[in-house]
């Protein structure tokens, strides 16, 4: 995934609202300056996710639809969960958090994609064009 790619800018954006949202969610993490009820930053998640899942998953769009939005409040539930209990912590260890909260959603990804490839109509394949003939008026 490139990251000029629309897949790696959507990818950004999505780790930038689940990042934000788990900051903002835990008292002390965060700027302050949204202060919603919890709800309101899972729905944000739910609703980047689905977005940013389309653009991620270029080649299972609606697998991609449907696992993001999993994945995204996965991630931000273990994030903010860890911030919540913890008064210092690494960033790596809030990525690796992040990670294995998204791990539902890329099963419910991996799963819709092959329910989607079973059920859903047989990939198109162009038709192979047959190789130029030589005709008759050509031969001498």
């Amino acid at each position: 995934m490139n990251e000029n790619s629309p897949a790696g800018i959507a990818f950004f954006a999505y780790v930038i609202v689940i990042v934000v949202c788990s900051m903002e969610m835990v008292p002390g993490w965060g700027f302050g300056f949204l202060n919603w009820p919890e709800t309101r930053y899972y729905i944000v998640a739910a609703i980047t996710g689905a977005i940013c899942g389309i653009f991620m998953a270029s080649e299972a769009r609606l697998a991609g639809m449907i696992g993001a939005p999993i994945g995204g409040v996965g991630a931000l539930f273990a994030t903010s969960l860890v911030l919540k209990h913890s008064t210092e912590t690494h960033d790596g260890v809030l990525a690796i958090v992040g990670l294995i909260g998204a791990l539902p959603g890329l099963a419910v990804y991996a799963l819709v994609k092959k329910i989607v490839a079973i059920v859903g109509p047989p990939p198109v394949t162009p038709p192979i064009s047959a190789p130029p003939t030589a005709r008759i008026s050509d031969q001498k």
